[in-house]
């Protein structure tokens, strides 16, 4: 292993209680310096991803190893690790200073002086007073101020999830002012997921980033590509990621499992059904008792799991119904 690599991960499995996998033998390494972003449709499991890897999520199969040392017994005061939800996580009814005074504290540091304070929030462009409570703040706020935080800590790596979503083109370039802090660092590792939605909303903003890797999550598999030309180039991947967003009512999932088959709602859960769609499983040749899963998409609306076999096999001869095998919408390099 490179003296360079921070955190490696091999041969990754993790499933909720009594859930399919969300994460199937994933491998891949994290190396100092280096930025990394994973792409996915709308709960596919990039947040659970990100929680298993930091190690804010226990129960995982597989190893995963911080500068050498096996994860699961790094204490956390040992984790040179920042994790940045979505929807930070802050005390909202206590002021910016207060909530900074409590990460220098849980870091075993002073406070900030007045002026160190002000210096962090005018780098980070936050144009409060250290005296206005957090609740105050917008989205865009919180996730400056969550970085601002972070930045204090001067972690090894910052694990940041979907930062763009929910945000206006001109709040994206704001965020993006800051991130550029980390990313240009050659000490500080990023690891950011993105939504299919907030991806193709921000394409140039993010491919603007220097990355290492891209990684695409499919069905608790995980694509790995050279660069992000490489994964907007497989047109399977774009198109998947334009049919799958905002449209989980109109896109299907079967797997095959040991001869049974089952759908899967919303990616986390799957329902037994008899093997009714023929035409399927005879097009894409799935033997009995393979072990496949195949991605459903219904180009008008129309809801999957509510049609006939009459009616379905109809869409399906009128390419009404776009069928893809989980391998074929990625290519692994």
């Amino acid at each position: 292993m490179s003296d360079n690599v921070i955190l490696d991960i091999k041969n990754l499995c993790f499933s909720y209680y009594k859930k399919p996998l969300c994460l199937k033998d994933v491998s891949f390494s994290i190396e100092k310096g280096k930025n990394y972003l994973l792409c996915g449709v709308a709960e596919s499991g990039k947040t659970t991803f990100l929680k298993v890897i930091s190690g804010f999520q226990e129960g995982y199969f597989g190893k995963i190893t911080y500068n050498g040392k096996e994860l699961k017994h790094v204490l956390d005061n040992e984790k040179n690790f920042s994790f940045l939800p979505s929807e930070p996580i802050f005390f909202n009814s206590k002021s910016i200073r207060k909530n900074i005074d409590f990460q220098t504290k849980t870091l075993g540091r002073e406070n900030l002086t007045e002026k160190e304070l002000n210096d962090l929030l005018l780098l980070f462009n936050i144009e409060k007073s250290e005296k206005t409570k957090v609740k105050k703040l917008s989205l865009l706020e919180k996730r400056k101020l969550a970085l601002a935080r972070s930045y204090i800590k001067n972690s090894s790596i910052i694990f940041v999830d979907d930062p763009f979503v929910n945000l206006s083109d001109e709040e994206c370039n704001k965020l993006n002012k800051c991130l550029e802090l980390f990313f240009d660092s050659k000490n500080i590792s990023v690891f950011m997921t993105t939504g299919s939605e907030s991806y193709l909303k921000n394409k140039n903003l993010i491919e603007s980033l220097e990355l290492k890797n891209i990684f695409f999550l499919s069905l608790s598999n995980v694509y790995k590509y050279k660069n992000i030309e490489a994964m907007i180039e497989d047109a399977k991947t774009a198109e998947v990621m334009q049919f799958a967003n905002n449209r989980k009512k109109y896109v299907g999932y079967i797997s095959v499992k040991n001869g049974e088959y089952f759908y899967v709602e919303e990616n986390v859960r799957f329902v037994k059904f008899d093997k009714k769609y023929n035409k399927i499983f005879d097009k894409l040749k799935i033997q009995e008792n393979g072990d496949e899963d195949v991605w459903l998409f219904a180009k008008n609306d129309v809801d999957l799991w509510k049609l006939n076999d009459i009616d379905f096999n109809l869409l399906l001869e009128k390419n009404e119904i776009l069928i893809f095998l989980t391998l074929d919408l990625s290519r692994l390099l």
